[in-house]
C-alpha cells in the first residue's frame, strides 16, 4: 500500500492535473508489462514506465498532451496530438522515430512505414531514416 501510495505521489508531481489511480476513469492502462498509458483530469494521454524498480516507475516517457496513442510492434507507439497530426515513438530509446507531423501514417511491413504530409507520401524504415521502395 505504501509502495502505491509513493508512485501517486510521484507521478503526481510530475503529471499536472494527474487523478488517483484505480478510478473508474481508468487513470493507467496496461500496455506492456513495462509501459502503461497515462490520462490526466482533461483526457489527454501520456506515456509512463512501469517497470519493477521504484525508479523506473516513476519515469514519464510522454506528458499527458495527446489525444490518442496506440502500440506498434514491441517497442513503438504511433502517437495523435490534439491538431490530429501523428508520429511514431520508441518508448525504449525514448526517442521520436517520427515526430508528430504527418496527417496520416501506414504501417506496410514490420521494417516499412508510409508517412503522409501536405498530401504527399513518403517511406522510412524503423529507424526513422527515409528510404526508396
Amino acid at each position: 500500500m505504501a509502495f502505491t501510495i509513493s508512485l501517486i505521489s510521484a507521478l503526481s508531481k510530475s503529471i499536472p492535473n494527474f487523478c488517483k489511480l484505480y478510478t473508474e476513469d481508468f487513470d493507467i492502462e496496461y500496455t506492456t508489462r513495462y509501459l502503461r498509458l497515462i490520462r490526466n483530469k482533461n483526457g489527454d494521454l501520456g506515456l509512463c514506465a512501469w517497470g519493477d524498480s521504484y525508479e523506473y516507475c516513476r519515469k514519464v516517457l510522454l506528458e499527458s498532451q495527446y489525444a490518442k496513442i496506440e502500440r506498434w510492434q514491441e517497442q513503438g507507439f504511433v502517437v495523435t496530438d490534439k491538431t490530429g497530426k501523428m508520429g511514431l515513438f520508441d518508448a525504449y530509446t525514448e526517442k521520436w522515430i517520427l515526430p508528430c507531423e504527418y496527417e496520416e501514417l501506414s504501417i506496410e511491413s514490420e521494417q516499412v512505414i508510409k508517412a503522409t504530409i501536405k498530401g504527399h507520401s513518403q517511406c522510412y524504415n524503423i529507424k526513422g531514416d527515409r528510404i526508396i521502395v
